[in-house]
């Protein structure tokens, strides 16, 4: 089975676990609905609601996505596993949890490569009381690191200097 969530040396396999399955072998289609559960390796992708295209290496998850890898956990309102980018498209309110760092925003982009995440449209990010917010930011989940850019702003909590 070729890879939808990115390229793996030994081409790893995808498990979809769902309430309800419909095949349309001629477009190479897969409909999936009830509690759709796409697994390779260490990424997660869960919601209502999925279609994979073999054809086109995609996964589309809508009505609510939660997408999880190690300490990383995405939700969205649709996300969009496409293999030839290795990339997981987010839109509509996207959320994310990495340990004590959460943020938010209307729309978002996961490489799956290199474990990174790009926010924009309204992204904020808070650690404890402390919150950052930018036109545009980067969370490297690998080292914990954010980095925005446009019009940045940071709010330390009291507590910091203290």
């Amino acid at each position: 089975m070729s890879s939808f969530l990115f390229a793996a040396p030994q081409r790893a396999s995808l498990e979809i676990r769902a309430d309800t399955f419909e095949l349309d072998s001629k477009r190479n289609i897969l409909i999936t609905s009830g509690n759709v559960e796409a697994v390779q390796e260490d990424i997660r992708l869960t919601g209502p609601y999925g279609l994979y295209d073999q054809g086109n290496q995609r996964i589309e998850f809508t009505r609510g996505v939660e997408v999880h890898r190690g300490a990383l956990r995405l939700t969205s309102t649709q996300a969009v596993a496409d293999g030839l980018s290795k990339r997981i498209l987010l839109n509509g309110n996207v959320c994310f949890y990495y340990k004590d760092i959460e943020g938010q925003a209307e729309k978002g982009s996961y490489d799956m490569g290199n474990q990174t995440l790009v926010f924009w449209v309204n992204p904020i990010v808070r650690q404890g009381a402390d919150q950052l917010t930018g036109d545009k930011m980067v969370f490297d989940s690998k080292t914990g690191k954010v980095t925005t850019s446009g019009k940045a702003r940071i709010l330390l909590s009291v507590d910091r200097f203290q």
